[in-house]
């Protein structure tokens, strides 16, 4: 929280509070959940591989930390116009939450993280649409194409400015409206990158999904310096 108020500017509202559920120790079970709301994150932990983490649950607890976190940003002090835009909120905080624990945990793999965001918004938007997922039942649309596209806006960021994610964002959170919209945030990809063609890949994926949505993101990753290799098909990040 320390770092989102260092790079973002404070919260809204009092310091947060984390509460932790225990559901018991499930066998051949590790699972971790959370939800955010004002001024609190709710998590809920279960099963026997919460019970002596690793490394690997330690990071990953405190990744969900990170991204409920981040919707106090990206959630509270400014929220999406429709349900379809959640991408905006939940891929931005997935992205918030991996720099962050980056940068407080130098060991932590970040790429590791990000390439399952590909990989999944290429596999959930083959000829199918983001904004159509959750009549699917495929909400992981929303938060793997999200985090590709904010990683798309912090590549042509760093390429304006030497800046990242957080740079980006920031002037997004002063809504007067406490709104920030799709449209709102794709003037903002195209008013970084000074490239109008972007938000046609970003909207070709939101709206029709591709038969090959792996070129699509190649395309956006390449036109914003975000570094990746072809393997077969697949957008490897490097």
């Amino acid at each position: 929280m320390g770092y989102y108020a260092r790079r973002l500017g404070p919260a809204p509202g009092d310091a947060p509070t984390l509460m932790v559920s225990w559901t018991g120790p499930t066998r051949s079970l590790s699972s971790m959940g959370g939800s955010v709301l004002p001024g609190m994150i709710s998590m809920s932990f279960e099963g026997e591989g919460v019970l002596n983490p690793d490394r690997e649950a330690l990071d990953r607890a405190h990744w969900f930390i990170g991204h409920e976190g981040a919707h106090f940003w990206l959630g509270q002090a400014v929220r999406y116009e429709y349900a379809r835009d959640m991408w905006i909120t939940e891929g931005g905080a997935d992205l918030m939450a991996v720099r962050a624990l980056k940068t407080l945990n130098p060991a932590y793999d970040a790429r590791a993280e990000l390439q399952t965001e590909v990989d999944d918004c290429v596999r959930l938007t083959q000829g199918r649409s983001v904004v159509t997922a959750a009549d699917r039942g495929e909400h992981r649309a929303h938060y793997a194409c999200g985090a590709v596209f904010a990683m798309a806006a912090e590549g042509a960021q760093k390429a304006r400015t030497g800046g990242d994610w957080f740079d980006f964002i920031k002037p997004l959170l002063a809504q007067p409206d406490g709104v920030l919209t799709r449209e709102e945030w794709l003037s903002a990809l195209t008013g970084v990158s000074r490239d109008p063609s972007l938000r046609l890949g970003v909207e070709q994926l939101l709206d029709q999904g591709a038969a090959d949505p792996a070129a699509v993101v190649a395309r956006l990753f390449q036109r914003t310096g975000v570094a990746f290799r072809m393997d077969g098909g697949r957008v490897v990040l490097i």
